[in-house]
């Protein structure tokens, strides 16, 4: 990992398959002279609403992983 806990697109944490698919955060919608906050959603990519969200958090989804417990934590090779 390059930073604080953060993957990087070249970076593979333990070899999992993940992909993005959608956003969450504030969705607006029009309003008489400018956008109007209604809720906090998550949104997928190819729901129109996306273009109303103004997005904090990519959502991903994870195609493959491993469920550990938290009694041995794991750690990461450097």
């Amino acid at each position: 990992m390059k930073g604080r806990g953060i993957a990087y697109a070249d970076e593979r944490p333990y070899g999992r398959d993940f992909a993005p698919v959608g956003v969450r955060g504030a969705l607006y919608r029009p309003g008489f002279s400018s956008p109007v906050p209604v809720d906090v959603a998550g949104v997928a990519f190819d729901d129109p609403r996306v273009r109303w969200v103004r997005a904090g958090q990519l959502v991903m989804r994870l195609r493959a992983f491993t469920v550990v417990g938290l009694e041995a934590p794991r750690t990461v090779g450097r």
